[in-house]
């Protein structure tokens, strides 16, 4: 496995400031009488995140040249990207019904533990409000860093949660829909997650920099590849994964019908092959809230017989190689080295 104990150092950093800024916030807005309910659980939920982000942010920063005491004006900026997260994730396991992240209770699980008497549209509204606290405070964050290089960066962070919002939307309506194509949800994965996890920390660091037009589109190349190949692996941690490692539900994807490359080779060979007794039977695991172990079991079994992990591991493959082609073309031997330590992690990550 990939050394990755210079973004851990970044990640604790960020951790920390983070996790001042939350009680501080806490003391602040403690006359609002749901206010302990949602710091309370952003103090574990926040720490518990890969934080690969804000750590990348700092990172990069810091393989620009900056000194600690420069990275330290940066850190608002970084913890405003792990808290807008957490914010985007609260929402996404709202909306595909997700019991359990990173080691915890999902937020609207607590909410109807807590709660129990109260409706299921209750839920959904507090569970937005929350959403909504946790973006206006990430802006507050923003705004603290006064460097004047950051405007630059600041637009591109703000312009890029605007396309995870709507590659948000895009998915929801892909659920509805039982015909779609390979290039939907390519869209989805570039804008839901490569982008705003790779390109836009990096990006954002790298603009507050003196760079050319030339070396940020190859940089942004590397890290869309890179985000692209994040999802991937994500997917298959999904049904391939242990729940004690990825510290969320394995099969979750499936109960949840999601359209996922897995999805996408599935159906498609399913309209092939429509008297295959195998695939029908694995197509009712689709949607199917109390999926078993032994089913899920079988899924993967299937999912292997009949190519359709390789099929995925084909496209892996191509953003693998594209990804290669790219650092091979970048000059800075230290920006080399670390886009290639981060290849190797998301190829070989079990979390």
């Amino acid at each position: 496995m990939a050394n990755l104990s210079f973004l851990q150092k970044h990640k604790s950093e960020v951790d920390q400031y983070l996790l001042e800024f939350l009680r501080e916030q806490s003391e602040r807005t403690q006359e609002h009488p749901k206010a302990k309910e949602i710091f309370d659980y952003l103090e574990n939920f926040c720490q518990n995140g890969k934080g690969i982000r804000g750590a990348l942010f700092l990172d990069t920063l810091e393989l620009s040249g900056l000194s600690p005491a420069q990275l330290r004006e940066f850190l608002p900026a970084a913890a405003a990207l792990e808290l807008t997260h957490s914010g985007l994730l609260i929402q996404d396991d709202w909306m595909d019904h997700d019991s359990y992240r990173r080691g915890q209770a999902t937020f609207h699980t607590q909410l109807k533990t807590v709660n129990p008497e109260l409706p299921q549209d209750y839920v959904a509204a507090a569970t937005n409000c929350a959403a909504d606290i946790i973006f206006f405070l990430a802006f507050e964050l923003l705004n603290r860093v006064n460097n004047p290089q950051f405007t630059k960066s600041k637009t591109l962070i703000l312009q890029e949660y605007v396309s995870v919002g709507f590659a948000q939307w895009q998915e929801i309506f892909l659920s509805y829909q039982n015909s779609y194509q390979l290039a939907d949800i390519e869209q989805i994965y570039r804008y839901k997650t490569a982008r705003y996890t790779f390109v836009m920390p990096i990006l954002a660091a790298l603009l507050t920099q003196e760079i050319t037009p030339q070396e940020v589109k190859k940089i942004e190349k590397i890290a869309e590849n890179l985000g692209m190949i994040f999802q991937i692996t994500d997917d298959r941690l999904n049904i391939f994964g242990k729940s004690q490692e990825t510290k969320k539900a394995v099969g979750s994807d499936i109960t949840d019908n999601k359209k996922t490359y897995y999805h996408f080779f599935f159906h498609q060979l399913l309209q092939q092959n429509p008297d295959s007794l195998a695939l029908q039977k694995i197509k009712n695991f689709f949607g199917k809230k109390d999926l078993t172990a032994a089913e899920l079991q079988l899924l993967q079994k299937t999912f292997a017989e009949f190519a359709i992990t390789t099929s995925v591991d084909e496209l892996l493959f191509h953003y693998q190689r594209d990804c290669h082609n790219a650092i091979d073309d970048l000059q800075q031997t230290v920006l080399k080295q670390r886009f290639t330590a981060l290849l190797e992690y998301l190829l070989e990550r079990k979390a």
